[in-house]
Parts: C-alpha cells; sequence; structure tokens
C-alpha cells in the first residue's frame, strides 16, 4: 500500500491476484484499496477546493475515491455543479448531457488520476427514498442503455 508520496503509484488497471482474495496491480503488487467517500466533488466545490481536497487525502494516505457523477441530491443547487452548470441542456433528458458539467467533472477526475487515485465512479445514483433520481424508470421513459 502506498503509505506516503515517495512510494510507486500503483500501476492501473487492478486486477485480481492469482489467489482471487485481493486486487494487485499490472505489475502484480497487492493493493489495498484505502478510501474516502467524496461523492459530490463534482458539484460542491470550487477546481480550488477539489484540489485541495486531493491534496489532503493524497497526503493522507489515501488512495481510492468514491464519487458520483449525475448528482441529483446532495448538493446545494443540483443537480447543477458549483459553476451552475446543468447536468443536461434539456432537464432531466439523460440523452442531452451539457458538455460544461462534464468537462468540469473531467478536469477534477484528471486531477485525481495526476495524483494516482483509483476513482470508483457512480454513474447515476439511483438512491434511496429521495436521495437519488427518485422515480426514474429509464425504460418507460425512453432512456434504455442503448440511449443512456
Amino acid at each position: 500500500m502506498r503509505m506516503n508520496l515517495s512510494e510507486p503509484t500503483p500501476s492501473y488497471p487492478l486486477k485480481i491476484g492469482s489467489t482471487h482474495r485481493y486486487l494487485v496491480d499490472q505489475r502484480e503488487e497487492p493493493f489495498l484499496l484505502v478510501g474516502d467517500a467524496a461523492w459530490s466533488i463534482f458539484v460542491s466545490v470550487t477546481k480550488e477546493e477539489a484540489v485541495r481536497y486531493l491534496d489532503d487525502r493524497q497526503h493522507r494516505g489515501f488512495n481510492t475515491l468514491l464519487v458520483n457523477l449525475l448528482e441529483y441530491h446532495f448538493s446545494p443547487d443540483s443537480p447543477r455543479n458549483h459553476y451552475g452548470d446543468e447536468l443536461f441542456t434539456t432537464p432531466g433528458d439523460f440523452r442531452t448531457p451539457n458538455p460544461a458539467y462534464f468537462d468540469h467533472a473531467r478536469w477534477v477526475m484528471e486531477r485525481a488520476a495526476e495524483r494516482g487515485f483509483l476513482v470508483l465512479l457512480t454513474p447515476c445514483y439511483l438512491g434511496y427514498a429521495h436521495q437519488g433520481w427518485p422515480g426514474t424508470n429509464f425504460i418507460k421513459r425512453g432512456l434504455g442503455p442503448a440511449r443512456c
């Protein structure tokens, strides 16, 4: 496990080790997942705050982040990001992604990659009760796998 900045970054992608009991990187080095849930990092903070958060987590020995791409409930201005960019150009229509929103998410992901983080990306949290995309029946709305 990478406990300090002098240790090498894992060689991604990870895979299941030969014993099927743990993850290893491409050099067959064991990977101990030390994660933090940064669920709303794409929407709740500025770019500067995201970098400060990533640097802090890296310094503390974290190597994995759990994030939510399509935020619906847990941001101050959902479903918009901190800069006011909507998820979709047509509200609620998954077929109309807003490039500004996704460019910002990509920017944050790139900063995480520069620091060697494994990012566990939840594309669309359906949630519990009112927390995710409530009542979203993708098939009935014509948003099956081919369109989403």
